[in-house]
């Protein structure tokens, strides 16, 4: 995948729950890891219920992944404990790498 095959897909400005994906685990077809990427305003307790609200299949769950883009409070992250399944939180700045100036 390059940059021109983003930009084909989703344009130079899209909208961010077009990122939204969900794949099955190769050793368990039944298991998903559900991976949503949350806008620029800080992360408060109504977004995470709303990332529940969008998961419909709790119990073939096996994993959820949030991308942001802003800091999240402190009881959000305490709502994330709530969460029947593993989470894991990524700030999308650390997701980034420009490859042209990356030095093995």
């Amino acid at each position: 995948s390059s940059l021109a095959e983003f930009r084909s897909v989703f344009g130079n400005s899209f909208n961010i729950d077009s990122l939204c994906l969900s794949v099955s685990l190769r050793s368990n077809r039944h298991k998903k890891t559900f991976v949503i990427f949350q806008g620029t305003d800080e992360i408060k307790t109504a977004n995470i219920r709303t990332v529940d609200g969008q998961i419909l299949n709790k119990e073939s769950l096996h994993e959820l992944i949030l991308i942001l883009q802003s800091k999240m409070k402190h009881f959000a992250k305490k709502e994330l404990d709530k969460f029947p399944f593993k989470v894991k939180v990524f700030q999308i700045n650390n997701l980034l790498v420009n490859i042209t100036k990356h030095v093995l």
